[in-house]
């Protein structure tokens, strides 16, 4: 269980992490996606590294939290 957890935490990131932060994640994964969790473990969107990108473009910092660009309606 704990090599599937270590697995699965790859493709996670709280809501409140930064941008610079995500990217990392995504770099690690090497599958250009997040989802994303609020504090309580629930997955309330996704992230790819696509948003990301259109982000820095319309002159996002790394710095800035990924809570506005996150992509909360998902099926």
């Amino acid at each position: 269980m704990q090599a599937k957890s270590k697995y699965l935490d790859k493709f996670l990131i709280n809501s409140g992490a930064t941008i610079y932060e995500a990217l990392s994640k995504i770099d690690l994964n090497k599958k250009g996606f997040l989802i994303v969790s609020n504090q309580d473990n629930l997955t309330v969107g996704v992230l790819t590294d696509g948003d990301i990108r259109r982000a820095l473009l319309s002159s996002y910092l790394l710095s800035d939290n990924i809570k506005e660009i996150y992509i909360k309606e998902y099926s």
